[in-house]
Formats: structure tokens, C-alpha cells, sequence
């Protein structure tokens, strides 16, 4: 995303909360669920700073007003991701609400993969969906090369299994000063239990961004801090993919879909979405000026302290460098 909200006009804003409106409803006439109401009014008023929005006296807009009020092509793309987000509003997906997400996406000229992510939940194609989604993080997170990605996925699996030179690299922030990024990471990993990178089982070096997210914005590793962290990389991210990172969480954590959730050891779960939690998550990204995912070195500020890492890329909120970890978390690692 990581655009500005405020160079949206009020035409264009007005417009697509009125087509998320008409998503959420699917073209039948009833009252919007608290999730929903929740989700077009959380985007209004902390991803595109517009207060007051009641979004049960909203007006449904057609594709074809959509596509006249947003006529440039990243306001498009930003429209059409926050459209796609509706129908998981519901611990299911519907198709009347995909088919309506379909027409505006046919009139606005934009398909993108979390569209063809939303086709294949709507007709519970998991694990079809599961090998497409771990194709393109491969792909996201490997150098552009031929052989970039199979590098990746070989690193991956050969630190899963357990790589001791890695794990010394790792365990070395023990003695990193406190507050530092490092010395919090070490910390955030022990305390819920987490393998380190190299460590058997571990998730290795690809999620470093990841939880390294989850510290910098202060955001917990129970269910619903998930989904808001989850906001947060989507937010950050300029291409799209953190709105398909998002739809990972979603499945695990709000649909009660085995997404990834039991490889790291956590049950599936249902209805942990707080739609102001993930919007802020979404905004606080979007004001974030690195991609923590992508185009980030932890190394060269493992030794910054975190509250001062938060200042330089504009992290904004009050809260604790180190977090307590939720209960059913908490272990005797040490």
C-alpha cells in the first residue's frame, strides 16, 4: 500500500466505502454484522483519516461509479485490497459477496493474486491456494535469479532441520545490551518458546522480518495481535503481497483454516478479528518508511535500541519495547 490516505479526495473515499458496504451485504437486504460495520469504519477513520462514517447508512455505489470516482491506477490497486478484504469479514466466505468484489474488480482493472487467493477459500481449495501462496513467498523473499528461489526453499528447509553455525550466530544476541534490537529479539523468542534461527524446528531466517515486525510495532503473538501485526506488513508493503501475508493470518486465526498455524504448534482459531486492531495495523504500516519484510537488514541495527529504531522509521505509538508473552506462551526455556 504506502500511499498517503490524504491524497484521497472525498469523492473517491466516499465511493469506496460505499462499494465495501455493498460487498459486505452481498446484494441482499440486510443489517451489516459487527465485524463488517467494524472493518468500513475502522478504513475510514484510521487508514484514510475520515471520522464520523456510519457505515449502516452507507449508499451501495456500482462498479461503474467506483471506476468514475478512482481513476488513478494505485488508488485502483489500494481499493480493490481493501474490497477483497470484505468478504472475510464472516468466518466464511460467500459467493454473492466474491461475485460483487468480482464486478468492481472487472470495473476498476484490477485482478490481483489476493483475488484469485479469494476465489479458491470461497470454493475451499486449501490446499491448492497453500502450494500457490508458498510458491509466491518463496518467490518474495528470494534474490531476482533463476535459481534465487530454489535457494531459498533449500535454506529454509535445511534450517528447519537444524544448522548449529546458524544458531550461534543467533544465540550471540544474549550479550547484545538491553533494549537493543537484538537483545529484545533473543528475548521475545525465549520467553514464548520459539526456536531460534538454525535451531530444529525453528522457522529460520525467513520470518526474522516477520517477528521482527511484531517488536517493532509492539504487537503481541496472541490471535487477534496476529491479525494486527498482519495489518501492519500490509501496510508496509508497496507491491501487494503484505495484503496476501494478511490473508495467511485471516485463515489461520479468523476462518479456523489450518494455514500454516500447526507447523509452529498453534491450533487454528476462529473469530479473532478486531477490525480496529488490523486497520490500525494496516495505517501504522502505511506510515512506517522501511518495509521491514523486504528491503531490510536486521544485522546492521541489531545493536539499536528499539524505541529509538521506532523514531527512525516512524513506528508511531507508546508502547513497551518488551511484551509479555501471552500465557498459553509462556515457557521455562531458560
Amino acid at each position: 500500500m504506502r500511499e498517503a490516505p490524504s491524497t484521497w479526495s472525498q469523492s473517491e473515499s466516499s465511493a469506496l466505502f460505499g462499494a465495501m458496504h455493498a460487498v459486505a451485504v452481498g446484494g441482499a437486504d440486510r443489517e451489516l454484522t459487527r465485524v463488517e460495520k467494524g472493518l468500513i469504519e475502522g478504513a475510514a477513520e484510521h487508514i484514510f483519516d475520515v471520522d464520523g462514517v456510519d457505515a449502516d447508512a452507507l449508499t451501495d455505489v456500482t462498479p461503474d461509479e467506483l471506476a468514475a470516482a478512482i481513476t488513478d491506477p494505485e488508488h485502483r490497486s489500494t481499493a480493490i485490497q481493501m474490497l477483497v478484504l470484505v468478504p472475510y469479514a464472516d468466518t466464511t466466505v460467500d459467493s454473492p459477496e466474491v461475485a460483487v468484489v468480482d464486478g468492481y474488480a472487472d470495473a476498476l482493472g484490477q485482478h490481483p493474486n489476493t483475488l484469485r487467493d479469494l476465489h479458491q477459500v470461497r470454493d475451499l481449495h486449501i490446499k491448492r491456494l497453500l502450494v500457490d501462496y508458498g510458491r509466491r513467498s518463496i518467490g518474495a523473499f528470494s534474490e531476482n535469479t533463476e535459481y534465487g528461489p530454489m535457494r531459498t526453499a533449500a535454506r529454509f528447509i535445511h534450517q528447519y532441520i537444524g544448522d548449529s553455525h546458524v544458531t550461534e550466530r543467533w544465540t550471540a544476541l544474549e550479550g547484545y545490551p538491553e533494549g537493543s534490537l537484538g537483545h529484545t529479539f533473543f528475548v521475545f523468542y525465549r520467553d514464548r518458546g520459539f526456536p531460534l534461527p538454525g535451531e530444529h524446528h525453528g522457522t529460520g531466517e525467513l520470518f526474522v522480518g516477520h517477528d521482527s515486525s511484531h517488536i517493532l510495532s509492539g504487537t503481541n503473538t496472541d490471535g487477534p495481535s496476529e491479525l494486527e501485526v498482519a495489518g501492519f506488513e500490509a501496510g508496509m508493503s508497496a507491491d501487494g503481497f503484505g495484503y496476501e501475508m494478511l490473508l495467511e493470518v485471516i485463515l489461520d486465526y479468523h476462518m479456523g483454516i489450518d494455514f500454516g498455524a500447526s507447523s509452529v504448534g498453534i491450533e487454528p482459531k476462529t473469530g479473532e478479528f478486531d477490525p480496529d486492531r488490523v486497520t490500525t495495523g494496516i495505517r501504522r504500516g502505511i506510515d512506517c518508511n522501511v518495509d521491514l519484510i523486504r528491503d531490510w537488514d536486521f544485522w546492521s541495527v541489531a545493536d539499536v535500541p528499539v524505541l529509538e529504531l521506532r523514531e527512525r522509521y516512524n513506528i508511531l505509538g507508546d508502547r513497551p519495547a518488551v511484551m509479555e508473552p501471552p500465557e498459553f506462551q509462556r515457557t521455562d526455556w531458560h
